[in-house]
């Protein structure tokens, strides 16, 4: 962030602290600026102007990025594109304009860490204070409690017959839109694991209709609905093969062939029940945290390596982008592709989308026509 950005802060910051006649108005913004201490200057900066820009005569430079840090990429079956980033909630693309939604107007949590459509439209965001529905007017929240604690979902999906899944870092719960109102604790203590309330980073469900959960420290746990109780979990880790034990992120691709991204240890194919490897180790890949798995239109296998970028795997051999084709996103957090066969990466350092030789950052002032 420049010195004039900061600047911009500290002054504002100052008038809202001796010019504001409430106690209760100085606090708020005092608070809204400095609770999540670890964003950079610049979320700072975007957060303060998103809140008060309007009473201060503020004004976003478009030449910005939509957010700093973009977690989540979405786009629903309306042709809106949702941003999900780390602090400043989601952002909606409408095809016209680009509208923030944060906990000031519903939102359950600022940290947004998935986004989802049911099949009734609605728009459904796991943040950092829970679940957000979105009916295209209001959110409506849910909240899973730990305790006096609300849960950090970092997770959502929903299945094949309508229920929504989260992963928290106390295990699973789902959520039946149609008989219920809340989130339910989905017991995993038959799978094999030691601790059954540990954190799931991802759930997908594959063609056969079983879901997949990916832990942090005990693999990946594979679930099938069944009548007999001792056939529904199959536990796999590292002992068999898998690549590490913390799985961030689990893909099935168009040949059946399911995809592991871990933390520790790169990325794992599960194939005929065999498990193929790459990995740093292995001198496949620049760095072995995978934080997301992505299939493109056309077969190639997409994947994250922390601090290089991305890879592409078509089948035979491993290429990688990163800065020298124009991508700066060291920490990249997802990938997604339109229908135009555009690809947009979002992470440590916004959003940006691929030409298919190049890639763009793509600011507040577009080049939205892309979409």
């Amino acid at each position: 962030m420049n010195k004039l950005l900061l600047v911009t802060v500290k002054v504002f910051l100052f008038l809202v602290t001796v010019t504001c006649k409430g106690p209760e108005k100085k606090e708020i913004a005092k608070n809204d600026l400095v609770k999540n201490s670890n964003n950079p200057d610049q979320e700072y900066y975007l957060q303060f102007v998103e809140q008060y820009g309007k009473e201060f005569g503020l004004q976003i430079n478009k030449t910005e990025s939509i957010a700093q840090y973009v977690r989540r990429i979405f786009k629903d079956n309306e042709d809106n594109f949702w941003f999900g980033t780390n602090s400043l909630g989601v952002v909606q693309y409408d095809g016209d304009s680009l509208k923030y939604f944060s906990t000031k107007k519903g939102l359950s949590g600022n940290q947004v860490t998935g986004i989802i459509e049911d099949q009734k439209g609605n728009i459904w965001i796991s943040t950092n204070g829970g679940v957000s529905k979105y009916d295209g007017t209001r959110f409506i929240n849910y909240t899973i409690k730990n305790g006096q604690n609300t849960e950090r979902i970092w997770t959502i999906f929903q299945d094949s017959r309508g229920i929504i899944w989260v992963g928290t870092a106390n295990g699973v719960f789902n959520h039946d839109p149609e008989k219920e109102n809340q989130f339910s604790r989905f017991t995993l203590s038959n799978a094999g694991i030691n601790n059954p309330k540990i954190r799931i980073s991802t759930i997908i469900e594959d063609k056969n209709g079983s879901l997949w959960f990916g832990t942090d420290g005990e693999g990946v746990i594979k679930y099938t609905p069944s009548d007999k109780m001792g056939d529904q979990f199959k536990k796999f880790s590292a002992k068999d093969g898998l690549c590490d034990n913390y799985v961030m992120s689990i893909l099935q691709d168009k040949k059946g062939r399911i995809w592991f991204g871990s933390r520790y240890g790169g990325i794992s194919q599960l194939t005929d029940s065999k498990f193929i490897n790459f990995s740093h180790t292995n001198g496949d890949i620049g760095d072995d945290e995978v934080c997301v798995v992505f299939e493109d239109k056309t077969g190639n296998i997409w994947f994250s390596s922390e601090g290089f970028g991305v890879y592409r795997f078509d089948g035979q051999t491993l290429k990688n982008f990163g800065v020298s084709e124009g991508l700066k996103i060291r920490a990249v957090q997802t990938i997604y592709e339109d229908e135009n066969g555009l690809l947009w990466i979002g992470g440590g350092d916004g959003l940006y989308f691929f030409d298919g030789t190049h890639f763009a950052r793509v600011t507040r002032d577009g080049p939205w026509e892309k979409c």
